[in-house]
């Protein structure tokens, strides 16, 4: 929007410039060169006056769209409950989704200056669907299958048929997985 404002100023300014030619051009004596410069600036003045025209709109469409101003207020955040000791690592991705996109996320990163930059949106009408993702993100449901008594381990029965890697000349010129489905049993 900065840029937009400098845009238009410059073209603003770059008119003024070109009447002020216009005003200040004396005679040389030749008509038809006269005539022409005068042309050229008239044409050079409209095509100024024309982008200056579209820059404008650009920037009346921007300042439309863009939030009010008392909607900047910081007291929202007050309204957000406060989260210690969550790791964001550890959540599922559909969990780490619904988190980001209640605070409608943006992450831009400077590739010159190897730096990234973190804008978070907090609105009023937002704070129920982030007060959502925040408690389903600092209370994942538990997971769907597996008994409660075996959090932390796995029953191992065999291992899978399929998943090694085959080689021709450990178990015969025949390539097949290195454990075709042991009988063995236990808990790892």
């Amino acid at each position: 929007m900065e840029r937009l404002q400098a845009e238009v100023t410059d073209l603003t300014q770059r008119r003024s410039n070109v009447l002020a030619q216009m005003e200040e051009l004396t005679p040389s004596g030749d008509d038809d060169v006269d005539r022409d410069l005068r042309d050229q600036l008239r044409r050079r003045y409209s095509d100024l006056a024309r982008d200056a025209k579209a820059k404008s709109q650009q920037l009346d469409t921007l300042l439309a769209a863009a939030p009010e101003a008392d909607n900047d207020d910081p007291s929202v955040l007050e309204q957000l409950p406060v989260v210690t000791g969550a790791d964001l690592a550890d959540l599922p991705e559909a969990l780490l989704r619904a988190l980001y996109e209640s605070f409608q996320l943006q992450v831009r990163y400077h590739h010159d200056k190897h730096a990234v930059t973190l804008r978070v949106t907090v609105r009023d009408d937002r704070i129920p669907a982030m007060r959502d993702a925040i408690e389903q993100a600092t209370n994942p449901p538990p997971p769907e299958h597996g008994n409660p008594g075996d959090a932390g381990c796995s029953h191992v029965l065999s291992t899978p048929n399929g998943i090694r890697t085959r080689v021709a000349t450990l178990r015969g010129w025949c390539p097949r997985p290195l454990d075709d489905g042991g009988q063995s049993s236990g808990k790892a």
